[in-house]
């Protein structure tokens, strides 16, 4: 016949092996779900950032079309003016406009340039810090737990055992004192 306290103590075993095992799951589940917000946040972050970057390139874009406007206009303006001039004086202011126009295109894109390559080191940093919010997903170790459960069960058995041969050789001598 069965000791209920070893029924106890192999339901008490069973459940806490049960939790152990639930525990570690949530644990784990719990460490995939915040690695996932990492990345999530890390793509909201790269997203903004390319958007933020074509927002300047389309402004420089406009930038540059309205220096080659008034570079233009500048030049329709010296040409007109020196209807009946001519030659070299005429040349060279139109050259100075085009050399203006030419000197802050560049200046522009050299800007452009710059701001790809910051926008690329924050893609780098986003990266580093989605790593950095990562943290380990750890393993479900069953094996673990039912060893852990069997050797508390075990302590249990041996305890309940020794309890039972005292109480077995207490009434043996009871019995041959009689």
């Amino acid at each position: 016949m069965c000791n209920p306290s070893l029924i106890f103590a192999a339901a008490r075993t069973a459940l806490t092996v049960y939790q152990s095992y639930q525990g570690a799951k949530a644990d784990r589940e719990q460490a995939i779900a915040q690695n996932q917000i990492a990345e999530n946040a890390r793509i909201q972050k790269e997203n903004s950032e390319n958007l933020r970057i074509r927002q300047v390139a389309v402004g420089k874009k406009d930038k540059a079309f309205d220096v080659s406007l008034a570079s233009l206009e500048a030049q329709a303006t010296a040409r007109t003016a020196a209807e009946n001039v001519g030659g070299k004086a005429l040349d060279r202011v139109i050259n100075n406009y085009l050399r203006i126009e030419g000197k802050t295109n560049s200046q522009i894109i050299a800007n452009l340039e710059a701001e790809i390559a910051q926008s690329n080191q924050n893609k780098k940093l986003f990266a580093h810090e989605q790593e950095a919010r990562q943290v380990l997903i750890p393993e479900v170790n069953t094996a673990g737990i039912f060893a852990s459960g069997a050797i508390e069960f075990g302590g249990d058995y041996l305890e309940w055992k020794r309890r039972k041969d005292e109480k077995d050789a207490l009434q043996e001598r009871m019995d041959s004192n009689i």
